[in-house]
């Protein structure tokens, strides 16, 4: 659903991404990681639209993304961002029609079909008792859960989504990744970034990792994410150990003491 051709970008002659190829292919859970400044959020500007003038190419479901509109964008890639305060305190269900955005008239109202299907997406992710909240009046996690909801309301199969389980406390991140991981299997495909090995080693079908602005690593979450790949990317040593518990849990990453050489 995504290509990725040879992709290279430059702030004022300073490289971010230098030649990056990859594909992302319908259903895969993908999880791109990498240190503070190797490229991730460039590299998602540049998927979104936002930064346009790269060198490569880049394909959305087979058409040139420079071939898109803001609204066939719009349709085909839905974005969710950290789960920051927001300028404006809009109520948890005008957030949700900001999605619908692309369906709805330059001066129309949202219908009733559209509302009520805002109320689905809201109950979907069990926060409809919150739709006339502020945005910027409920929890981290809450407001991060508003936040995907948005995104499913553009009715896009393809999200991308920049560390959505920053600064949110241990329970809301597990809750946010668990959704993440169900709406893969209701047909989304998902790439999303994250500083933290342990969901991708949990949640994650594939990864994709970024060093030095370079692709350093891509394929299947079990032949490619390994303790010496953290260790290069981060500097830190981990352990990846399958089941620890023997109760089906799959694998978990364990930080070691002993430093990288």
């Amino acid at each position: 659903m995504i290509e990725v051709k040879g992709l290279t970008f430059a702030y004022q002659e300073e490289p971010v991404l230098e030649d990056i190829s990859f594909c992302v292919e319908k259903g895969q859970f993908v999880t791109l990681l990498g240190a503070n400044g190797a490229g991730k959020s460039t590299l998602f500007k540049c998927l979104l639209g936002l930064l346009p003038k790269y060198r490569g190419k880049i394909l959305i479901e087979g058409t040139d993304a420079h071939e898109l509109s803001r609204k066939e964008l719009a349709r085909l890639i839905g974005y969710v961002p950290q789960a920051e305060a927001q300028i404006y305190n809009y109520t948890v269900m005008d957030t949700v029609m900001m999605g619908m955005a692309h369906r709805i008239g330059t001066f129309a109202s949202p219908s009733k079909e559209q509302l009520d299907e805002g109320e689905e997406i809201l109950g979907l992710l069990g926060i409809r008792e919150l739709k006339n909240r502020g945005i910027n009046e409920i929890s981290g996690g809450e407001r991060q859960l508003a936040l995907l909801a948005r995104a499913l309301a553009q009715k896009a199969k393809i999200l991308i989504m920049d560390e959505p389980t920053a600064n949110l406390d241990y329970g809301n991140q597990h809750q946010v990744m668990r959704l993440i991981q169900r709406l893969t299997e209701e047909g989304y495909t998902i790439l999303l970034s994250t500083h933290t090995p342990e969901h991708a080693v949990t949640y994650a079908s594939h990864i994709l990792a970024i060093k030095d602005h370079r692709i350093l690593a891509a394929g299947e979450n079990e032949k490619v994410l390994t303790g010496d790949l953290i260790a290069e990317l981060y500097g830190i040593r981990v352990s990846l150990i399958d089941d620890p518990a023997g109760l089906g849990c799959g694998r978990v990453c364990v930080p070691l003491r002993e430093p990288v050489r």
